[in-house]
């Protein structure tokens, strides 16, 4: 059942968060589609639904924000501490940075990835060869690894805040003309809209979390 279920996310999340153009295309024109439907057809939400689902969507996003954002913070504070882990063992006389007579003083991740680039360059061809070589290069992935995982989650997450922030705005300004909406009968395809958009954040961020965070 799980394997079934993770198969339909993954069907629908590719959708949802990969480059399907006219995928977006048709949820726009369904909605378009909506609203006369909705309004000549007389097709009535009650207004107390309107408000339940704008507020709940609301008070979910606002949520998952923080939730999210408190598994960032977890994940780049892993970071940090193996990132110090191998500062310090780097800075050691016995290192195999030292060894090669390197500098052991490196105080950041940025600085001790310079010295070690001194000895093992991008173009993966050096003169040393032997233990120590294979070990620095090996740290030199380690760093850039993390560097790059940073830079992802740091962009990731300003994404996804940015994105997740107008949904609530939205939401917030279907919540604030919700009488509106239902004595116009476009309360449906408000509705349609505001899920379609929380579904897009809620998928953004199982993607984020799959890519990165673990």
């Amino acid at each position: 059942m799980e394997e079934k279920i993770y198969k339909i996310y993954q069907y629908i999340g590719d959708y949802f968060t990969g480059k399907r153009r006219y995928f977006y295309v048709l949820i726009f024109a369904i909605f378009i589609l909506l609203i006369p439907i909705s309004f000549f057809l007389k097709v009535i939400i009650p207004r107390d639904t309107l408000y339940w689902v704008f507020s709940s969507i609301v008070q979910a996003l606002l949520a998952f924000v923080a939730l999210f954002g408190i598994m960032v913070v977890f994940k780049l504070q892993n970071i940090h501490v193996n990132e110090e882990r191998l500062i310090e063992g780097l800075n050691k006389g016995n290192s195999a940075l030292a060894m090669l007579g390197g500098d052991i003083s490196a105080t950041s991740i940025q600085e001790l990835l310079k010295n070690i680039k001194k000895f093992v360059g991008e173009d993966d061809r050096s003169a040393i060869s032997g233990s120590h070589y294979k070990k620095l290069k090996a740290a030199r992935e380690l760093i850039e690894s993390y560097l790059r995982e940073k830079i992802f989650i740091r962009e990731f997450m300003l994404k996804f805040i940015i994105y997740t922030s107008g949904v609530v705005v939205l939401a917030l300004i279907f919540l604030a003309i919700s009488h509106v909406l239902y004595q116009y009968n476009v309360g449906l395809p408000a509705m349609f809209l505001i899920i379609i958009l929380t579904v897009y954040s809620l998928f953004l961020a199982i993607k984020g979390t799959a890519d990165a965070l673990f």
